[in-house]
Parts: structure tokens; sequence; C-alpha cells
């Protein structure tokens, strides 16, 4: 079955006719109500990231659910984005998307050495931006619940994102722009360190709490130059900026190790 968005039509939901598979390779179907529910919760969650995030000018994009993948993925050129979660399983469905689709705001491709700091924000968006889908639900006063606890599914949400985030594995940041510590160079020749990814989403999020317009200077990674230090990557982004979004990138910059004036 497939179905386009409603407040975002430019992205077609795509769910296999035969299901998806479990861990025994038995089927997994889906009723045309649980789709029905999986695409409102992933509107409503590109509903609060558009407020962030240009996504409402998006080009158009397949979200595909599949089980031929250990784990999602976005094909920028394809314009497609993989999800390998179970559509109703609202939660980790918008979890993943709220990743890929932060991969797919950025308009190109980023260096190499910058890809676990794209990671690293990507993870961040899937917790900032399921807290924000939480507040949402609250608001609108959403009243599935949880099959689990019967409790409002806004407070399964926060519960979710509070134990991926107790996932992660800490470590020294604010040497990265001054030592380049034998963590960063392993980071800039394979940028998917989960537990790593995320501590340092951990780190970044109250930055971007306070400072949501931060988010405007996001898809500008990708211009970021090659062949640099990460300090100067730093340096050129601010540079690149929009003026809302400085101060944090300043912010950014000293979690790092590094104090950026602004010119």
């Amino acid at each position: 079955m497939e179905k386009n968005l409603n407040l975002f039509p430019q992205f077609l939901v795509r769910y296999p006719d035969n299901g998806l598979k479990n861990e025994e390779d038995k089927p997994i179907s889906i009723s045309d109500d649980a789709f029905e529910h999986s695409l409102f919760a992933m509107d409503s969650l590109l509903h609060v990231m558009n407020i962030s995030l240009p996504i409402q000018q998006s080009p158009e994009a397949v979200i595909e659910f599949t089980d031929t993948k250990t784990y999602p993925e976005t094909l920028r050129s394809q314009k497609i984005i993989y999800l390998t979660s179970e559509p109703d399983y609202w939660a980790n469905t918008c979890y993943q998307l709220a990743h890929e689709m932060c991969h797919y705001m950025i308009p190109g491709d980023v260096v190499s050495t910058l890809r676990w700091l794209e990671e690293s924000i990507c993870e961040l968006s899937s917790c900032y931006f399921l807290l924000e889908f939480s507040k949402y639900w609250k608001r609108l006063g959403v009243s599935i619940t949880s099959s689990r606890t019967g409790a409002p599914y806004y407070l399964a949400v926060e519960e979710y994102v509070k134990n991926s985030l107790e996932k992660n594995h800490p470590l020294n940041l604010n040497s990265f722009c001054s030592q380049s510590p034998e963590i960063l160079q392993t980071l800039e020749k394979f940028c998917y360190c989960r537990e790593t990814n995320r501590y340092i989403a951990l780190r970044l999020l109250p930055i971007f709490q306070h400072f949501p317009e931060v988010w405007h200077a996001v898809p500008l990674l990708s211009e970021l130059n090659a062949n640099q230090p990460l300090l100067d990557a730093l340096k050129q982004w601010l540079t690149l900026a929009p003026k809302e979004s400085c101060i944090a990138l300043q912010e950014v910059a000293q979690l790092f190790g590094a104090s950026i004036s602004l010119d």
C-alpha cells in the first residue's frame, strides 16, 4: 500500500503489499487503519520539523518501509528514504524518520571528515524533534494511548527519547579542536559510532533547545570545504550561517574547545 502524506504531499509513503518479515521470517501485515495512524504520526513529526527546517520546500521523495536493509538509509540522489521500523511502532518510526529527514535536508554530500558531525546532528534531530512531537500531540490532545502502559502516547515518546539518549559513550569533546584526539581521528574515518554520535547529540541538545534558530545552519554543512581542521570548518560554518544561528554556533565551537569571535 502507498499514500502521500496529507500535510506534506511531496512525500509518498510506501509499505510492501506482502508485508515486512519479522525476526522469525514471518510476514507482518498492517491494517488500513494502522497505516493511516502511521501517516498521521509522520505528518505530525514533519510539521514540528518544518518550524526549524525547510521541509515544506523539500523536493519530493519516497519514504519506504523495508526489511531488506539493516539500518535506515537516505539516498538523496534517488529521492528515497528507507525506514526499517514497523509502521505501527510510531516512536521508532518517527525516530528513524527525523534522523533521515535531517540528512535529506542537507542538499549535498558532507565532506568525509565531517560526516561524524552530520551523523551526530541527525541523531540530535531524532531526539530534539521527537520531544517537540510529544509536546505537539499533548497540545492537540491526541487520545491515542500506549498499548504497553495505557498512558497517553506522547509520554511514551518522551520515554523512548530518554531511553535512547542513555545509550551513549561519554568522551572529552573539549579537545577536538586543539589536540585532534584519537577518537576524532577515528570518527573522521568511520562516522557511524552510534553511542559516540548519541553522546555528542546529548551535549548539543541544550544548545539547540535554547537557540532553535541554529537548525537554519544545518543544511549548510554540505558547503564546508574538505581538507581543513575542525576549527577551520567551524569558522567557515559560522561565516556561512545566517545571523540568527551564529550565537549558537559559537557555543557549538566552545563545546569542541574553540573560541570563535563574530566579525
